[in-house]
């Protein structure tokens, strides 16, 4: 949604490819496609994985991707993010007690100042803001509530997690006619995006792992708020500040959705692929999504521990673990393939655990809860 990307004016390294990078930054606005809406450029983060050759794993017949439902899940997707139908929006019974219970009464410019755009995103933009009475620097998020009838629903959500150590804290929301504003601290140590750009191909296992492990937790979170993120990727994570260990924060959260027919399942024994939500609008990152969002339009907490275990494998392999379409986003499930990177991994168990959040089949994947705890234990041995 909201994110910051590089202009072409050089290159790094991504994986065993080469990739434009900037030297210096500005601000893009990615529509579902990966397409700028601004200047039209293509995303070309999103290619890793196109030339590599991989052979496909082994997994449930029910989870292979046929043409017929891959086809499907490319119409699904192959909408700018203007299409989102306001008349899906939210009940106004919903919309009045969020009013009445979270978003503070009075003018946001009573109390704040808005500077400069620091980021652009499909549905509003970021400014740089300061709170005039205490002169605390902070970030706030504007939204046009025409174009975004769920940015009501982004501001419960976000408020059931607040003060979680791996979310960014929302202090306070407002609204007049035409927008919506959140008001977070500002994070100054950059994206997850830019960092694994960077750093392609030189970050250790195990510096992969700890950040997996701080993304898994943000999700935790979510999850036993009753809600589900579904935009998982390096770019809603964020820094908090430049320094060496600073925590890893889980922003925007413009995709997510409430788990309706059951609740967090901690466990694969309380887990039924039947009770998993559908989802009634588009949502998502199509090179990070599960199979079960992209191809049947289905979501459960599960969904966001295979995009944390897609980030975590981009990490380490410098590519995707599945090929992509000609278009370079719509993954190919039936590729999935781990065992290139087996040798990298210093233990069984932690490529196993890997192993295990990327499940083609949902009902295989483990938990957010259960990858923390096998991934605390591996971490502890290092």
């Amino acid at each position: 949604m909201l994110s910051r990307c590089r202009s072409t004016l050089g290159a790094i390294r991504l994986g065993r490819g080469v990739a434009p990078v900037g030297l210096e930054t500005r601000c893009h606005a990615w529509n579902p496609k990966n397409v700028c809406m601004l200047c039209n450029k293509e995303r070309f983060f999103s290619n890793m994985g196109r030339s590599r050759n991989s052979r496909p794993s082994s997994f449930s017949e029910h989870w292979i991707v046929n043409f017929a439902n891959r086809e499907k899940a490319k119409a699904l997707w192959d909408f700018s993010d203007s299409s989102t139908s306001a008349e899906c929006g939210m009940d106004p019974n919903e919309v009045d007690r969020i009013r009445a219970t979270i978003i503070s009464q009075g003018n946001i410019l009573d109390s704040f100042e808005l500077n400069n755009v620091i980021g652009v995103g499909s549905f509003g933009r970021v400014v740089a803001g300061r709170h005039k009475k205490s002169n605390t620097p902070c970030a706030i998020k504007i939204m046009e509530k025409k174009i975004n009838p769920f940015c009501y629903r982004e501001v419960e959500l976000i408020h059931r997690v607040k003060g979680c150590p791996n979310i960014l804290t929302v202090h306070s929301a407002y609204e007049d006619e035409k927008n919506m504003y959140l008001v977070s601290d500002r994070c100054t140590g950059g994206e997850l995006f830019d960092y694994v750009s960077e750093m392609m191909g030189d970050i250790e296992p195990q510096r992969a792992l700890r950040l997996g492990l701080e993304m898994l937790r943000a999700l935790e979170a979510c999850n036993k708020a009753g809600f589900c993120h579904l935009d998982v990727k390096p770019e809603n994570f964020m820094f908090r500040d430049s320094g060496i260990n600073a925590p890893l924060l889980l922003v925007d959260f413009g995709s997510a959705e409430p788990l309706v027919r059951h609740q967090y399942a901690a466990t694969k024994h309380e887990y039924d692929p039947a009770d998993d939500d559908s989802l009634a609008r588009l949502t998502g990152t199509t090179m990070y999504n599960a199979p079960e969002v992209s191809v049947h339009a289905k979501f459960s907490s599960r969904s966001d521990v295979w995009s944390v275990g897609v980030t975590t494998y981009i990490m380490v392999a410098g590519e995707l673990p599945y090929q992509t379409e000609e278009d370079g986003r719509t993954p190919r499930y039936e590729t999935l393939n781990t065992h290139n990177i087996r040798s990298i991994f210093p233990t069984q168990k932690s490529f196993e655990l890997l192993r295990s959040m990327i499940q083609l089949d949902p009902s295989l994947r483990v938990s957010a809860s259960e990858a923390i705890r096998e991934l605390e234990d591996i971490l502890a041995s290092y």
